[in-house]
C-alpha cells in the first residue's frame, strides 16, 4: 500500500507535482507583474502556462512561461495599457452618470453598465486569445469579444473564477496569504481549463487557407492550426 502511495506515478504525487507547478507559477507571475506595466505579458504568460499544465503536457512551467513572456512582451503590454485605460475610463463615467439623478443620467449609466459588460467579456478572453494565437492586436481584440461571446457560459465560469479569488481574498485575511503561495497559480490552471474548452472548437486539424490567424511555433509536440471565426 505504501509502494503505491509513494510511486512517482500515483494520484499522491501527481497532485503534489501539480501543486508545485501552481506555486511555481504563482511566483512567476508576482515577479513578473511587480512593474505593473508587465502585468499584460505575465498574464498572458500565465494563461498560456495554464493551458499547458491543464492539458497535463509537462510541468516546464519556467521555460513556458519566460517563452510566452518574451515572445508576447510588447503586444501584451500595449493590450494592457489599452484595456487599463479604457477600463479606468468606463469606471470614472459609470461613477459619474450614476451619481447624478437626471432622466439622461439615468440612461447614460445603463449605457455606461452595458458597456462595462462588453469590456468584462473582452477582458477575459483577450489575453488568453494573444497566448495562443499570433494575431496584430486589433485582431486579436476583435476575436477575444467574438470568442468571449460564442463562449458565453464559460465566460461566466471565468468570471466566477476571477469572483470568488477577489472575494475570498477581500473576505478572509489567510485567504491573502495564500493567493501569495499558490492562488494566482491555481486560477490560471482553473482558467486553462476553460480556455482550452473554449479554443478547441477552433483548432481544426486540417490548415485553413486563410492566414489572418496562425498560432505560435511550439517547442512541444502540441499540433495547433489556424483558426479564422
Amino acid at each position: 500500500m505504501k509502494e503505491k502511495i509513494f510511486n512517482m506515478d500515483s494520484p499522491f504525487f501527481r497532485c503534489m507535482s501539480l501543486i508545485g507547478d501552481m506555486m511555481l507559477l504563482n511566483l512567476m507571475w508576482i515577479l513578473c507583474s511587480i512593474p505593473i506595466v508587465t502585468i499584460g505579458a505575465s498574464t498572458t504568460a500565465l494563461l498560456y502556462t495554464g493551458m499547458k499544465l491543464a492539458k497535463g503536457r509537462d510541468g516546464y512551467v519556467i521555460r513556458n512561461f519566460w517563452k510566452s513572456f518574451r515572445q508576447n512582451f510588447l503586444q501584451s503590454t500595449v493590450i494592457w495599457l489599452i484595456m487599463a485605460a479604457v477600463g479606468g475610463g468606463l469606471g470614472y463615467a459609470t461613477w459619474f452618470w450614476m451619481n447624478r439623478t437626471d432622466t439622461i443620467s439615468r440612461i447614460c449609466s445603463v449605457l455606461m453598465v452595458c458597456l462595462l459588460f462588453v469590456y468584462l467579456i473582452e477582458l477575459m478572453f483577450v489575453f488568453a486569445v494573444q497566448a495562443k494565437f499570433t494575431n496584430t492586436i486589433l485582431n486579436t481584440m476583435k476575436n477575444a469579444l467574438v470568442m468571449g461571446i460564442q463562449n458565453f457560459p464559460i465566460t461566466l465560469l471565468c468570471v466566477a473564477g476571477v469572483g470568488i479569488l477577489i472575494g475570498l481574498n477581500f473576505t478572509f485575511f489567510i485567504a491573502n496569504i495564500l493567493t501569495l503561495v499558490v492562488g494566482v497559480g491555481a486560477l490560471g490552471w482553473v482558467l486553462g481549463m476553460f480556455y482550452n474548452l473554449a479554443f478547441r472548437k477552433y483548432l481544426p486539424k486540417e490548415e485553413k487557407k486563410d492566414d489572418e490567424w496562425h498560432v505560435p511555433e511550439e517547442t512541444d509536440e502540441e499540433e495547433e492550426t489556424d483558426f479564422n471565426p
